[in-house]
């Protein structure tokens, strides 16, 4: 799959596996999966989709109690398969400036997508705010 990388930057492998940064407006060959990967993260596009479309809307945070919040977003075991180029990726995908991202480590970054619901009272069947 040909995509074009619309947010920060992508360390692609060539065929000798060495690493080239691929910057936003770059375009590379990658795995259908890493593909549809990087695309649900909403810093890739397919290349074929031209430059000057728009490309779709990003999820709406629309989650209740107990929910995710954001439909784009992985669940916090997901997250924590990621590395932290990709959470900070992710991070700058969902509004945060990239240098305050930078300063995030991983656990910063899950908890910043994925925040862990606060419960008052701390017992079962209370209010999850």
């Amino acid at each position: 799959m040909k995509i074009r990388i619309t947010g920060g930057i992508y360390g692609w492998r060539d065929e000798f596996r060495r690493v080239h940064p691929k910057y936003p407006g770059d375009e590379c060959e990658v795995s259908e999966t890493e593909g549809a990967r990087l695309c649900s993260l909403g810093v890739a596009e397919p290349a074929d989709r031209p430059k000057d479309k728009p490309a779709d809307a990003p999820a709406q945070k629309t989650g209740t109690a107990g929910e995710e919040e954001s439909a784009g977003i992985p669940d916090r075991d997901a997250l924590a398969k990621m590395t932290v180029a990709g959470l900070r990726a992710l991070c700058v995908a969902e509004g945060m400036d990239e240098a305050e991202a930078k300063k995030f480590t991983k656990a910063d970054c899950i908890d910043y997508l994925a925040p862990v619901p606060e419960t008052i009272g701390g017992e079962a069947g209370d209010i999850i705010v």
